[in-house]
């Protein structure tokens, strides 16, 4: 089935991490109900100034500028009693401040880092085009617009290796058949610090896009239940150019789910990996695509000794068994974005993921430095009632200046977690290794490669 929490595939021994320093299993059964939390700002004493300076006003107009510049030092001292109470025109009032972050925190995934002049002239571009259509989809979703291809997600790589990533648009919609799945792409590059369009007609239907390393080019992986083929595209004067690698049948296999095995593109050009969906609205990875790439190259990063938040080894514990208030957020398609919820919310019906039912246990519960910032996450593991495995759903718990943050990545099927933050688990004989990136309301998966043991 095709996976949109993938970045990169790699196969390697699986290593037992038992005790490793960074990592630490805690099983549980069942969740403490806690108790919720309630807190509220209230800014007094601002109707107070504002008939004071009224009053003013009238008195100013009488007196002389001695007793004006008397009157404004009255007010300024009247200012910092009221700690902060102004008004409108001239500041923000604490609430006001309470307001702005909740409003940061509202999840429309587009974050202002993105237009800083701290990144290279790309991540502007493409940001900018990222958030047009997302803002055109949400239009479109809204007025009821019927759309045969709306846009879906993204991906970004450097296709022509100039150390310059390219933006890959993905429009279109997988059917309930998944045998029909009709996906149309948009590749744009960069011109200077201008984006433009290199393709507006490229096929991804039942097509993955994999790396090409050393080469001018990427991989696409067209696979039906019958047939798959593999081949490299690269462009030349704006004209792109498709040269098949690689073609195999899987005569009598009439399920998509019941498909052959085919060979896999990284056995077919060494060093190759899956590219990533990247969700519709984010632009994380965008801003952390240089990092991304770096681990894709196979920098593992350095272990770091890890800590609990403030130093406190009970810190995940009190968020859970007091039913402490967390942002929830997903870390793919397949889950839910829900903002600011107390923890017990987790357990009910469908905030996680649509149809989830009402019976949801946590069945497991893991520590490990996830992002390698010297920080343990706390990483749960929830099975809920329709899941057809033990586990369903992988819950990252993180502290981000002082907020409890959680993002959700769907049917987890890792077996450990290495020293360096990487999630493993085994398939055909082999071992794949994925990480997750994460900030504020937006998180995403993606394989990379890990040298074998």
């Amino acid at each position: 089935m095709k996976r949109v929490v993938a970045f990169i595939m790699t196969g390697a021994l699986v290593t037992s991490l038992t005790g490793c320093s960074n990592i630490v299993d805690d099983t549980i059964g069942k969740v403490t109900k806690g108790i919720d939390t309630i807190g509220s700002s209230v800014n007094k004493g601002a109707d107070a100034i504002g008939e004071f300076e009224e009053g003013l006003e009238e008195k100013l107009a009488e007196n002389s500028k001695e007793a004006e510049l008397k009157k404004e030092a009255e007010v300024d001292k009247e200012d910092k009693e009221t700690d902060g109470a102004t008004d409108n025109s001239s500041k923000k009032t604490f609430s006001d401040d309470e307001a702005d972050k909740k409003a940061e925190k509202k999840n429309d995934g587009i974050i202002s880092k993105a237009y800083s002049d701290d990144f290279q002239p790309y991540v502007r571009a493409y940001a900018e085009i990222i958030k047009a259509e997302t803002d055109k989809k949400i239009q479109d979703e809204e007025a009821g617009k019927e759309n045969k291809y709306p846009y879906d997600s993204y991906y970004l790589y450097d296709i022509d290796k100039d150390d310059m990533p390219e933006l890959i648009l993905s429009y279109g919609v997988l059917d309930e058949a998944y045998m029909d799945s009709d996906y149309k792409g948009v590749i744009y590059t960069m011109d200077g610090d201008n984006a433009v369009v290199l393709d507006d007609d490229f096929d991804l239907s039942l097509t993955d896009l994999y790396t090409d390393p050393g080469e001018n080019g990427m991989l696409c992986y067209r696979y039906t239940a019958k047939e798959a083929v593999c081949y490299r595209i690269s462009y030349q004067n704006g004209q792109r150019i498709e040269e098949e690698l690689h073609r195999e049948h899987a005569e009598g296999t009439e399920s998509y789910f019941k498909r052959a095995r085919y060979k896999s593109p990284w056995d077919i050009v060494t060093g190759s990996y899956e590219l990533a969906h990247c969700r519709y609205n984010m632009t994380l990875p965008l801003e952390m695509y240089d990092e991304i790439m770096s681990y894709i190259s196979g920098n593992r990063g350095e272990i770091k000794a890890a800590s609990y938040p403030f130093d406190d080894v009970n810190f995940f514990e009190k968020v859970i068994t007091d039913n402490q208030e967390i942002y929830l957020y997903k870390g793919d398609k397949f889950t839910l974005d829900q903002g600011q919820i107390t923890f017990n919310n987790i357990f009910t019906s469908d905030v996680l993921k649509n149809s989830s039912g009402s019976n949801i246990k946590l069945v497991d519960k893991k520590y490990a430095d996830i992002n390698q910032d010297g920080k343990y996450e706390c990483i749960l593991y929830i099975k809920t009632e329709f899941a057809s495995g033990s586990r369903d759903i992988r819950l990252v718990l993180t502290e981000q200046n002082g907020e409890v943050y959680a993002y959700s990545f769907f049917y987890p099927c890792e077996d450990s977690i290495t020293e360096y933050g990487e999630f493993t688990y085994r398939r055909d004989q082999k071992s794949l290794y994925t990480r997750a990136i994460f900030e504020g309301d937006q998180a995403m998966e993606f394989y990379v490669p890990v040298v074998e043991n």
